[in-house]
């Protein structure tokens, strides 16, 4: 379990230059961990990104990855030299009713399509690779009940791989229901936190690549009363548990201070920084986009954005 806060500690590990590349930074034997947000279909800019690093050569360049949701499925991808091909899924097997259709009353995005077919089946992960990677994959979930989030060490084996990917990315409402694992109800891990950035930190990881899906310059408004008291009713009435529907809308505050942090503000942070991202007034896939035109650009817009982040150094630089 952890908290909303962020712990700030010092961590004599950071043993780069302020002004070091990222180029630089991916080339160096520094400690380094990753940051993955996913976002339903916005995930395929950044399985296009993970696709780029994993040309590049970086597939076990990183000590960690943290992820929820499609963030989540795509570092593991990136994790056994797959991320090539979940490219592949977003554009060509994802966009498809089975797994999106607005219209359908529940569920609007299948999860169990993508874990029991796109996973499983026709777009297979290679969960052993998952499972061998010296890096860490970090997991994160929402508990149903409490309305706290929980995180999962794939290599802990405590989970199988596919139900923690099912509950990570069980979206509240559109997809209806939550996914018991060792007695417990779970579900969308971005309902707690969409990027956990704050996670890496905590975790002393003095060195941290953030793969965002939306651009910098996205603006994080607060939910209207009207609206979370629109949300929670639906939350209700498809049965969800009370820790569901007490989350939803809150995470936006966690989401703007990521937000702060990536675009530059000055936050006292004991870690290193770097961001790819969507460029500015960049429109990148959706959540619910099924056009493969739209989900092409995204992904090849991706590749150029790896390729201009290379030349940047941090954007938040470490101090106590």
């Amino acid at each position: 379990m952890y908290d909303e806060g962020v712990v700030l500690r010092f961590s004599d590990g950071i043993l780069v230059d302020m002004d070091t590349t990222l180029a630089q930074m991916l080339r160096s034997d520094a400690p380094l961990a990753c940051v993955v947000q996913g976002g339903g279909m916005r995930g395929a800019y950044s399985m296009a990104v993970l696709a780029e690093l994993e040309e590049m050569g970086h597939t076990e360049r990183f000590s960690a990855i943290y992820g929820s949701s499609a963030g989540a499925v795509n570092a593991a991808y990136f994790l056994a030299s797959r991320a090539g091909e979940g490219v592949g899924a977003y554009i060509d097997r994802l966009p498809v009713k089975h797994f999106i259709d607005p219209v359908r009353i529940r569920p609007i995005i299948d999860i169990d399509y993508l874990v029991d077919e796109i996973l499983t089946h026709k777009g297979p992960l290679d969960s052993a690779a998952v499972f061998d990677s010296p890096t860490d994959l970090v997991v994160f979930v929402t508990n149903a009940t409490t309305g706290e989030g929980e995180r999962f060490h794939v290599g802990d084996g405590r989970v199988p791989l596919m139900e923690l990917f099912r509950a990570t990315a069980a979206v509240p409402i559109v997809f209806g229901r939550e996914v018991e694992i060792d007695g417990q109800r779970y579900c969308d891990g971005g309902l707690f936190d969409q990027v956990p950035l704050r996670e890496a930190v905590n975790d002393g990881c003095p060195n941290i690549l953030v793969i965002l899906t939306r651009p910098l310059d996205h603006v994080v408004t607060r939910m209207t009363l009207a609206e979370r008291l629109f949300m929670r009713s639906l939350a209700r009435l498809v049965g969800h548990s009370p820790g569901v529907v007490r989350l939803l809308g809150t995470d936006r505050v966690r989401m703007r201070w990521v937000m702060d942090v990536v675009s530059g503000k000055d936050i006292a942070l004991p870690a290193n920084v770097w961001v790819i991202a969507p460029s500015d007034g960049a429109v990148p896939a959706r959540r619910l986009t099924r056009s493969k035109r739209h989900l092409r650009a995204t992904t090849a817009s991706a590749r150029s954005d790896v390729q201009r982040a290379l030349e940047h150094g941090p954007v938040a630089r470490a101090r106590p």
